[in-house]
């Protein structure tokens, strides 16, 4: 589903082991007023990165609707909104 195969998957993982990086510049790289810091919490519907990194790497390769990508992930709307723009 990504299109990668299992030692692409693993190559990827430690680029994401590392806690999420606050992003404070815009896409411009002017610094944003509103920088807060994204938390996964234990009750998270990704809790650990194997699954964060499944999730952002199908997202990117299907581009599909974030409420057909939340339902295929047992999440809601909301909740995939949030992971694909701290993940992306």
């Amino acid at each position: 589903m990504t299109g990668l195969d299992h030692s692409q998957f693993s190559h990827l993982l430690p680029f994401l082991r590392h806690p999420m990086m606050i992003i404070c510049v815009n896409i411009t790289g002017k610094r944003r007023n509103n920088c807060h810091r994204f938390c996964i919490y234990s009750n998270s519907p990704l809790p650990n990165v194997t699954e964060r990194l499944f999730f952002i790497l199908v997202y990117l390769k299907n581009n599909p609707l974030q409420e057909c990508h939340a339902a295929c992930l047992g999440m809601d709307q909301n909740h995939c909104n949030t992971f694909i723009h701290c993940l992306a």
